[in-house]
């Protein structure tokens, strides 16, 4: 039950992977190692298309259907998992074998919502989990069989779905913090949940029940649960995880951190509380996923709305259109999409009404992009106008206020973050480009308004020679 350390080499992740986890299996009971729920997650993995199947579905009849179609679900699912996609490497293969043991004896339970309230039901997900092996070796694959029913019970979407990154379970350190950040989840864009003490114990496979099972199945002999004391709760598993978090949070890996407090119902300030509440403290990286999400169902909308206007259209096509469009004219872009192309086919009765209204959507992609970039040009233009206020103000001599008031913006580069700026004189530049100037003056407040890692560079005239002078 001790905390254990993540010692395993970790690979390059996407960091715009997401997964989405059905709220029941986000929240299984069980006290799992880090390399557990790296099994745990690629099995997530394994079932994205099925999951993104039925969340689209759901869509379009306004209710889930099942995560498998009667007639396409055997009664056994058999999946392999490749070892790399959970960031184990061959020199710890025995170490992901001994996790896969434990995973078939610890006690795994799931969700059941009624009523508001929640129990949880004990069943075995995985029927058979094992690394195969050769004559010689393992092969190097994870394979998991599960049955059809628990399946259906562990992956259902009857209660939502919940959205996370993949990497969670690969860069964390404390075995916990994988496990609070995936059931924080589910209510992130709430901002807050009151969630009974016990039930957390449960989830976390903390509680007295699950500690007794436990170590029956394992053969252990522990006398006391070490978590029977909320202090200790506190101190070796909520307090821990929150510090990771927040500096996973404050490092841009992860999008949100957590506060928490315990609550006392029943009069009584000592002791066990009765509720945890726990308060959702957003990061970059979530307001990023925000407009994640936005984009999503906006371009869900549309895809639908114009699927409806002209069925011989692509719901995929359509969202891959969206997909091209800056974010900035993304609204524009729906507009007339809803408005314009529905007047001109109306207007001009084309014989294949799906191929003319792809073609205008197409050619009003580009306006999209021309008017983007003249926003984009705009805005940086905008950005520059405050350096150089500022710049004024720390100027104390008459020619380096003239020569910053002769700077003029000319254009920005998405791609290399470089700002080019026009100078009026070869003289000019030698003056700016001095270490003193650019080291304390220019540099630090470019840095402040367009941020690390920007260049910048002078439209500069070529000096003139001493005949060019005269």
């Amino acid at each position: 039950m001790n905390e254990e350390t993540n010692n395993i080499q970790q690979p390059t992740i996407i960091p715009q992977e997401w997964l989405y986890n059905p709220v029941v299996y986000s929240q299984i009971s069980g006290d799992f190692s880090l390399m557990q729920q790296r099994v745990l997650a690629g099995v997530l993995g394994q079932m994205q298309d099925r999951i993104l199947y039925t969340i689209n579905e759901k869509e379009k009849c306004k209710r889930f259907p099942t995560l498998f179609p009667v007639e396409d679900m055997q009664e056994v699912l058999e999946i392999d998992i490749d070892p790399r996609m959970l960031g184990v490497t061959p020199d710890h293969y025995g170490d992901l074998e001994d996790a896969l043991c434990g995973l078939s004896k610890l006690t795994m339970a799931f969700p059941k919502y009624d009523k508001g309230e929640v129990r949880y039901v004990i069943a075995p997900l995985f029927g058979r989990i094992e690394m195969p092996r050769g004559e010689v070796r393992r092969t190097g694959k994870v394979r998991i069989k599960m049955l059809r029913e628990n399946v259906e019970d562990f992956f259902s979407l009857a209660h939502g779905y919940t959205v996370h990154l993949a990497r969670i379970t690969q860069i964390c350190k404390k075995k916990r913090t994988p496990r609070i950040y995936i059931f924080l989840s589910s209510f992130r864009d709430i901002g807050h949940k009151e969630v009974e003490y016990q039930v957390l114990l449960k989830f976390l496979g903390v509680d007295q029940q699950t500690f007794e099972q436990d170590n029956a199945a394992m053969g252990r002999h522990v006398k006391e649960n070490p978590f029977r004391k909320y202090n200790k709760v506190r101190a070796q598993i909520l307090e821990p995880s929150k510090q990771e978090m927040d500096a996973f949070m404050a490092s841009g890996d992860i999008d949100f951190s957590f506060c928490y407090e315990p609550l006392y119902k029943t009069g009584r300030l000592r002791g066990n509380p009765t509720h945890i509440r726990f308060t959702i403290v957003k990061g970059v990286l979530a307001f990023e996923r925000d407009e994640l999400t936005t984009w999503r169902r906006k371009a869900m909308a549309f895809a639908s709305t114009m699927c409806e206007w002209c069925p011989d259209l692509r719901r995929q096509e359509l969202l891959d259109l969206c997909g091209r469009v800056p974010k900035s004219e993304l609204e524009h872009f729906l507009n007339y999409g809803y408005k314009e192309v529905r007047g001109m086919v109306e207007k001009r009765q084309p014989d294949d009404v799906a191929a003319y209204a792809m073609q205008l959507l197409s050619q009003q992609i580009g306006k999209c992009c021309s008017n983007d970039a003249v926003r984009r040009q705009q805005e940086m233009a905008e950005k520059w106008e405050l350096c150089r206020a500022e710049m004024l103000q720390k100027c104390t001599l008459d020619e380096s206020h003239r020569i910053i008031s002769s700077l003029n913006f000319e254009s920005w580069t998405d791609e290399t973050h470089t700002l080019m700026l026009k100078m009026e004189s070869y003289e000019d530049y030698q003056w700016i480009t001095r270490p003193h100037v650019s080291g304390k003056l220019v540099s630090p407040i470019l840095v402040k308004h367009f941020g690390h890692g920007i260049s910048w560079a002078f439209d500069v005239p070529q000096p003139q020679t001493p005949c060019q002078a005269v």
